[in-house]
């Protein structure tokens, strides 16, 4: 849908909900029904702001599996400069645990991070 324009009547009529004002780093979104027609006619005037409308639906964030976390923790045991190591047995220790254990962590954290929203944009502009 890139380089698509779309009329706020438009966008709402197609269950569209939220934009936001193109830039730099974050930006934080805005609901379509709170747009002031006014600001979108600035913005056509001399082109210097867009509004881009929003995904209809969020992405879920990747939650890391029970293998790239105990990685990440054997990594980290094992890096911590034990004196005279130079195995791997620290990892391979770390790696080798019950993985059952983590269970009721992982199910959490899934639970957390996919609770928060997140959307990106479409690449379809707001016009009047």
């Amino acid at each position: 849908m890139e380089n698509q324009i779309m009329t706020v009547k438009e966008a709402i009529e197609q269950g569209y909900t939220h934009y936001f004002i193109v830039g730099e780093g974050f930006q934080p979104m805005n609901t379509l029904a709170g747009i002031v027609p006014r600001h979108l006619n600035e913005a056509a005037w001399d082109g210097s702001i867009k509004y881009e409308l929003v995904q209809k639906e969020p992405v879920k964030a990747s939650v890391p599996d029970v293998d790239e976390i105990l990685d990440l923790i054997a990594n980290q045991a094992d890096g911590n400069g034990f004196p005279g190591d130079d195995t791997g047995n620290i990892y391979e220790a770390v790696m080798a645990m019950d993985k059952s254990l983590l269970t009721p962590f992982m199910e959490k954290l899934k639970e957390t991070i996919e609770a928060i929203p997140y959307y990106k944009g479409t690449g379809i502009m707001l016009t009047n």
